[in-house]
């Protein structure tokens, strides 16, 4: 990688050119590798429940077993999700803002 400042060659890591001392753009976080996460596991979450309501025939005691369980399992899944996604999300924001950008 090359300093936008000076055009002299730095790290990929580094935050500052130790040339001229210049703050480097770092490029943002690819947001379809967090979407791509998040679909994965609703998709996974889906077919879990298509497989559970064909196992189990209509009216059965497993069946309505299965179907609140799984349903507090995936509500308890996005809630756990949500609040990570926000602290992760603090954390970034407070990050990049300590840095200057």
């Amino acid at each position: 990688m090359f300093c936008k400042n000076c055009g002299k060659e730095i790290d990929e890591n580094a935050i500052v050119c130790i040339h001229c001392g210049c703050a480097v753009e770092k490029k943002p976080v690819s947001e379809s590798k967090h979407t791509m996460g998040l679909l994965l596991g609703i998709f996974v979450g889906l077919i879990g429940l298509i497989i559970g309501v064909c196992v189990f025939p209509t009216g059965s005691y497993e069946r309505e077993t299965f179907m609140k369980g799984w349903t507090k399992g995936f509500v308890i899944t996005l809630i756990i999700g949500l609040v990570f996604g926000v602290i992760y999300g603090c954390a970034i924001a407070s990050l990049v803002g300590s840095m200057g950008y």
